[in-house]
C-alpha cells in the first residue's frame, strides 16, 4: 500500500497510540498524524479565513472555500478564493498522481488562463501566504527517515517528538521537520521546518491553537504558520465545514477551476 503524506497535514486519526520506538514507529505515527491536510478533509466542503500579518503588523484577510476528496487512494482538492475582491475567483487545483508528482494548477481571473505550477515554482509562496506550493504537495513517507526522538509534554499535552529527514532523492525544500504529535489523537500540535542548507536554521513554525470534533472526527479549527525569517504569519481559521460530501470528476477538472463551481 502506498503511504503518502503532506508536509502540512496531520489533522485527524482516532487510532490507538503507538509506543515510542525507532523508524518503523516513526513512519506509523507520521501516517496517522497526516491523515488530512490544510487543503481539506476527505469528502468535505469547508470555508477558511486566512489572516496574513507582516513584520510591521499590517493585516490582510482572505476567505477561501475548499472541496476535497479521495478516490481510488488518490486525493484531490480545489481551493477558490472568495474575498477580498482583488483575489476573488482565483482558484488552485491539486490532484495526487500515482508514483509521480502531484498535478498543481492555478487560475487567475485577470489572466483568464489556467497555468500549471512547474517544478521550478514549487518553492514559491502560495498566494502570498507562508505556504509554498511544495508544502501542499503529497510525498511518500518512505521519502524521509522518520524517527521518534523523545516523549514530552507540549502545552500540557503528552506528545511524541518526531523528526523527519528527507532523503536526497526527495528534493525537499527543507533539511528536516520536527513535529510534536499529541498521543491521544495524533494531532500535530507544533511543527518546525529547517533550512535546506543548514539543519540548525529554523525557517517556519506551525502551531495548532484550537481542535474540535464533528461527527466523531477530530477537526483543526485554528492554526498558524509563521515564517520566522521574514517575520510573517498566516493564520487559518475554519469557519464552516460539511463532511461526507460527494463530488464528480468534473468538480476537480481544469474547466471547473476556470469556471468556478
Amino acid at each position: 500500500m502506498r503511504r503518502r503524506t503532506r508536509m502540512l497535514g496531520g489533522l485527524l486519526a482516532l487510532l490507538l497510540p503507538l509506543p515510542a520506538a525507532a523508524d518503523a514507529a516513526g513512519d506509523q505515527i507520521l501516517e496517522q498524524a497526516e491523515e488530512h491536510t490544510l487543503l481539506g478533509y476527505n469528502g468535505s466542503e469547508s470555508e477558511v479565513e486566512l489572516v496574513l500579518t507582516n513584520k510591521r503588523g499590517t493585516v490582510r484577510t482572505r476567505k477561501i472555500v475548499i472541496i476535497a476528496e479521495e478516490r481510488e487512494g488518490l486525493s484531490r482538492a480545489l481551493v477558490r478564493f472568495l474575498a477580498p475582491p482583488d483575489v476573488a475567483g482565483t482558484g488552485f487545483l491539486v490532484r495526487e498522481r500515482k508514483d509521480a508528482d502531484d498535478d498543481q494548477f492555478l487560475y487567475v481571473p485577470a489572466l483568464k488562463k489556467v497555468r500549471r505550477i512547474s517544478a521550478s515554482q514549487k518553492g514559491s509562496s502560495f498566494m502570498g501566504t507562508d505556504l509554498a506550493y511544495d508544502d501542499l504537495q503529497s510525498h511518500e513517507v518512505r521519502e524521509s527517515t522518520n524517527t521518534v526522538l523523545r516523549e514530552e509534554a507540549h502545552e500540557g499535552h503528552a506528545c511524541w517528538v518526531l523528526e523527519s529527514i528527507p532523503k536526497p532523492e526527495a528534493d525537499s525544500l527543507y533539511s528536516r521537520a520536527v513535529r510534536w504529535v499529541r498521543k491521544k489523537d495524533h494531532v500535530p500540535l507544533r511543527m518546525e521546518l529547517y533550512d535546506k542548507g543548514d539543519p540548525r536554521k529554523l525557517l517556519k513554525v506551525m502551531q495548532v491553537f484550537q481542535v474540535g470534533k464533528k461527527a466523531g472526527r477530530v477537526i483543526i479549527r485554528d492554526a498558524q504558520m509563521e515564517n520566522v525569517v521574514k517575520k510573517h504569519t498566516t493564520r487559518f481559521k475554519l469557519t464552516r465545514i460539511a463532511l461526507d460530501q460527494t463530488f464528480s470528476d468534473a468538480d476537480f477538472s481544469k474547466q471547473a477551476l476556470e469556471k468556478g463551481r
